[in-house]
């Protein structure tokens, strides 16, 4: 559990650290204001598009239909591009630049559950997520749940000495709540002329930091498999649209101090008050390849799966016991 919460701390407390980009001769309290709204917009713009992905991780994996039934446990992770992070603002931020803060990791684990009727329909059923991370020294907390149901159809099989396999399509529904929150201080530099080289001022916050997310994720897919012995491969495509929302606020205090320089006008401290709302839209495209290795009934499971649109990932890893 502290890896995960490591993980969290690193990718959010980096994000109060952005300076407000602006173009303008001088810089007051009001313009600061707008851009702690841009960053909560920043950061919301990280959660809203890409919630489809959060609630994929931990999805059952595996054969096109198993013989009778399984019962399992996972992890994995959903990693967001940060480019995504500059959408709607006037910040100029590339995070690439940042290594392994290219990405920003969701972390899941999970247990799931799926049996067949009549050898052609499969019923799985998964509850994956967060408990409740938080860490009172550094003011963070985190939490997420996903409940998740998928029904498959085995359109076709085969089975062959020491070869076998099939093609299924699907159809799945997935719920998914959760939040981050966070209470921070941080010194904000201001560069008005942009000249890079030059700190024209400071933005001081006290502010509690909050993301909450909610959403449903229904969609379909096809997927095929080839078992070669006890190593079973597997690819496919899936289809889903998200309804739902991210909304992120900062509440608290802050003061703008000027370098002397005139460019940024000293004001007091004041409220700082900035929300934030993002409405997943659109049909989220992905595709996604696997491998398995069966043991007698215990089977190992890893999958990596693609958003072609939001240009996240999923990897998910796996350990059923199937009969």
């Amino acid at each position: 559990m502290r890896k995960l919460r490591n993980m969290f701390l690193t990718g959010m407390i980096v994000l109060f650290f952005v300076p407000g980009a602006a173009l303008f001769a001088q810089y007051d309290i009001t313009d600061a204001l707008g851009d702690v709204d841009e960053i909560a917009a920043a950061v919301n713009s990280i959660f809203g598009p890409n919630l489809g992905g959060m609630s994929y991780v931990g999805d059952p994996v595996g054969y096109a239909i198993i013989p009778h039934g399984a019962i399992g446990i996972s992890a994995g992770a959903t990693f967001i591009p940060l480019s995504n992070i500059n959408t709607g603002t006037f910040m100029k931020v590339n995070f690439a630049d940042m290594g392994s803060l290219a990405y920003f990791p969701i972390p899941a684990v999970g247990a799931h559950a799926k049996f067949t009727i009549k050898k052609k329909f499969e019923l799985g059923v998964k509850v994956a997520g967060i408990p409740e991370i938080s860490d009172k020294d550094a003011g963070v907390a985190v939490h997420n749940l996903i409940i998740g149901g998928k029904l498959r159809y085995n359109l076709v099989g085969f089975k062959l000495p020491m070869l076998k396999g099939g093609v299924s399509v699907g159809a799945h529904y997935e719920y998914m709540s959760g939040g981050l929150m966070m209470t921070e201080s941080e010194t904000i530099p201001i560069d008005v002329e942009g000249l890079g080289d030059a700190e024209d001022g400071t933005f001081a916050t006290t502010a509690g930091f909050e993301t909450m997310w909610k959403s449903g994720t229904f969609g379909g897919e096809v997927q095929a498999n080839v078992q070669v012995l006890f190593l079973n491969f597997f690819a496919g495509s899936r289809v889903s649209t998200t309804v739902g929302k991210s909304t992120t606020t900062m509440k608290g205090t802050g003061t703008l101090t000027g370098d002397g320089s005139g460019v940024v006008v000293t004001e007091p401290t004041t409220t700082v008050n900035a929300s934030q709302t993002v409405n997943p839209t659109g049909l989220d495209p992905y595709v996604f390849g696997g491998l398995e290795l069966k043991i007698l009934g215990l089977v190992i499971s890893g999958k990596l799966t693609y958003n072609i649109r939001n240009q996240n990932y999923v990897i998910d890893n796996g350990l059923r016991l199937q009969f």
